[in-house]
């Protein structure tokens, strides 16, 4: 089990020593006690944040020598922050994983120089971009290409070949081919028309509309609206339904006997009439159309018994005006 507290003496050993100007870690390695307990009771004590400049110095001095951050922070007895602070403006050498043969190396630098391009010979020799560079960094590289080569490139993207193709084909780069070419706008591949696109279809033809199902969906309709730009798609409350444009009426006629939800007021039923762009007579629209009280229930079902309910109330009420004018009499 990790130790969580410390005794009371050693916790006042080191606060006492965190006190008297030495830092956390320096304090942590002499107690043989680990830097989180000693920030744990340390917490409420500031620390100097500026260390001497010989130090600082002494710092740097290390990362120079190739000592990595935690080989520094521990001999130096300091945080690994203090290091990284004092060291950012220092170049850190990239790791190489295993060392290449000086037969690798000469070949390497040659092809650097053959290609003019550090990335075609990465490429070409099968190693990683950065092996390459770190073992070519006096080569200064400068890929300029003739105005033959760039018209090149511009003719084959805009024949239709994609940037890779191009880059292959005439031994550059993705980088320069892409750099030459961003103000051509690639056109998309038409896709044909799959089994799922052609069932939507088959349906639009046949019914003049059909509901989104497991069947077919969105690309679907995307596919056929390339080819067939009389196909719509519309989508409310919840539901989503496509239809050829000369069967407009009949799909929102079918559109709205299909919905769960309750068309309440005519400013809904009017969204739904012009996103499908059609035309329905105030008899029409009021089939559609459910009027609610301030209770919530359908008017057209409960009024009736409302009319029954207040018949018998008012004939109540004589019944009992009847009955107290005989007793009064009595």
């Amino acid at each position: 089990m990790p130790q969580t507290t410390l005794p009371e003496i050693i916790a006042k050993v080191i606060r006492d020593k965190v006190k008297s100007g030495k830092t956390k870690i320096e304090v942590a390695n002499e107690l043989d006690v680990s830097y989180y307990m000693v920030k744990k009771h340390t917490q409420d004590i500031p620390t100097i944040l500026n260390i001497p400049k010989q130090l600082q110095q002494r710092i740097r001095e290390e990362i120079k020598k190739g000592k990595s951050i935690r080989q520094a922070a521990k001999e130096l007895h300091v945080s690994r922050d203090t290091v990284i602070k004092y060291t950012r403006d220092i170049p850190k050498k990239p790791k190489i994983k295993r060392k290449r043969s000086p037969e690798l190396i000469k070949q390497i630098r040659a092809n650097v120089r053959k290609y003019n391009s550090k990335f075609e010979t990465a490429r070409k020799m099968g190693l990683t971009y950065k092996t390459v560079g770190y073992y070519t960094e006096d080569i200064i590289t400068v890929k300029r290409i003739s105005k033959e080569t760039r018209d090149k490139i511009r003719d084959k993207v805009k024949q239709g070949k994609t940037k890779a193709q191009v880059a292959r084909e005439l031994n550059l780069s993705i980088s320069i081919v892409s750099n030459n070419t961003q103000d051509i706008y690639k056109i998309p591949k038409k896709a044909d028309i799959n089994y799922r696109a052609f069932i939507l279809l088959k349906e639009l033809i046949n019914n003049g509309y059909a509901f989104s199902s497991s069947k077919y969906g969105l690309k679907d309709y995307q596919i056929l609206k390339t080819k067939f730009p009389s196909i719509h798609r519309v989508k409310m409350y919840g539901r989503v339904i496509f239809y050829l444009e000369d069967k407009s009426d009949i799909a929102a006629r079918t559109f709205l006997e299909s919905l769960d939800k309750k068309i309440t007021n005519y400013h809904e039923l009017k969204q739904v009439i012009k996103t499908f762009k059609v035309n329905m007579d105030s008899e029409e629209k009021s089939r559609y159309l459910h009027k609610k009280n301030s209770k919530g229930r359908d008017f057209g079902k409960n009024f009736e018994a409302m009319r029954l309910r207040e018949k018998d109330l008012s004939f109540v009420k004589i019944e009992l005006f009847h009955l107290l004018k005989k007793l009064l009499r009595g």
